[in-house]
């Protein structure tokens, strides 16, 4: 029982207890979802498909694809015609509402490989391809999402026989721990955010902010979570908004950040006539380095991946320190070769191979220092020998600074602690 009330019969503790921890870390959806009762769920997923359709067919090379495929068509029997023809049927459905699943496989599955120049007029077989490829990457984009691919299954059966329970449960708990903070008089992150939307209900209090505010930036906004933009949304309805984000760098979940809410705001700039600009030039990094960059990343991040450019060039470097200059290298500590029918010798241990890494870093950096190793200073615009001072090496957390220092005191580098997770070579 949980206060005198829940009966755990069919919902073992440990799953209530994990369930409500995920619930108080988002109250807003939390009240949302448990709102809805078991008998809406088959209109929700019938919604939510409908809104990625919508999503989809406002999105601005919606129309523009659609232009580009009734305005060019090529002989009768050419492949890439008959998927001009499917495609145009398919956005018909799309813009209809009509299916639905059908519709998203035709597009989705587009062959741009096919078609023979000869079949076209002047340049119409590219232009159709690429109108074809504007719209199969749209669509790709919002079914990432998984809205389209909704259904019912086993588990959500186990959930009606929790929801009750549950529900119960989570009522309980936020009614405790509302009282205990009011006695405390403190208040939680997610508490500033609920409260801040429950004053915004208010029509005066909305009024007041929207004549407040008029124009809105947001940085970084691949990190907003659905609380934030139901906030915004209510607070731009009539203003002026911009936001910047990169999908790449939503790695961390920062406070329930959800990427689809980037996506949804972009989509929302965009349908208003809104303008998006792609900021791909790197003012920290030489165009050697993004280079590599480039290189390196354009295979790992497949459709979400954009070349950069860099701001500045290389620095002019003769003989050998054109190579060192551009120094890139990616290392894995890992299993050792074993020769066939020798015993494989044991895995090491990540306190190992952490080890091997600290000390393979601190004689690398003592290479580069005793090679004198050229680096570029922002502030006189010229490079000169790389010093102690220039080098820092930045770890996720504070633990393995112990041993990177260990290493490179070892081969005679003074090291300082900075903020944040640093280690500086002084």
């Amino acid at each position: 029982m949980v206060g005198g009330g829940v009966k755990f019969s069919v919902s073992p503790y440990s799953l209530l207890q994990q369930v409500l921890h995920k619930l108080l870390d988002d109250p807003y959806t939390a009240d949302k979802a448990l709102s809805q009762g078991i008998q809406d769920w088959h209109k929700l997923i019938a919604d939510a498909r409908i809104e990625a359709v919508k999503i989809i067919v406002n999105d601005a090379a919606w129309q523009s694809s659609y232009l580009v495929l009734s305005q060019h068509q090529g002989q009768a029997g050419d492949k890439l015609e008959t998927i001009r023809i499917s495609v145009l049927e398919a956005m018909a459905d799309l813009e209809d509402a009509e299916n639905i699943d059908n519709a998203i496989a035709t597009i989705d599955k587009v062959n741009l490989r096919v078609g023979s120049k000869k079949n076209w007029q002047d340049d119409g077989l590219k232009i159709v391809r690429n109108a074809l490829k504007t719209l199969r990457e749209n669509v790709r984009r919002v079914s990432s999402q998984g809205l389209l691919d909704l259904q019912l299954g086993n588990a959500d059966e186990q959930l009606k026989l929790i929801i009750p329970a549950l529900t119960q449960a989570y009522q309980q708990v936020t009614d405790y721990l509302s009282r205990l903070k009011l006695q405390n008089k403190v208040l939680t992150f997610s508490d500033l955010e609920i409260y801040a939307l429950q004053a915004l209900n208010s029509v005066r209090v909305q009024n007041y902010y929207q004549q407040r505010w008029q124009v809105f930036l947001v940085d970084e906004f691949q990190d907003t979570n659905p609380t934030q933009a139901k906030l915004l949304n209510t607070l731009t309805s009539q203003a002026e908004l911009t936001i910047v984000g990169d999908i790449k760098q939503s790695i961390y979940g920062f406070r329930r950040a959800d990427i689809r809410v980037f996506q949804q705001f972009r989509d929302r700039i965009l349908h208003n006539g809104g303008k998006e600009v792609i900021l791909s030039t790197s003012f920290r990094t030489h165009q050697a380095l993004i280079n590599s960059f480039n290189q390196i990343f354009a295979p790992l991040l497949k459709e979400n991946h954009q070349d950069l450019t860099a701001f500045r060039q290389s620095p002019p470097i003769a003989g050998e320190r054109d190579e060192v200059f551009n120094y890139l290298q990616v290392l894995t500590i890992g299993d050792s070769f074993t020769p066939e029918g020798e015993e494989k010798p044991p895995k090491p241990s990540k306190a190992q191979r952490k080890r091997v890494e600290a000390f393979n870093l601190a004689e690398r950096i003592k290479q580069m220092l005793d090679n004198k190793t050229p680096v570029f200073d922002k502030e006189t615009s010229i490079t000169h020998p790389i010093l102690p001072k220039d080098i820092a090496i930045l770890t996720r957390t504070w633990q393995p600074l112990d041993i990177y220092s260990e290493a490179l005191s070892a081969v005679g580098i003074p090291v300082a602690p900075g903020r944040g997770g640093n280690l500086l070579a002084t």
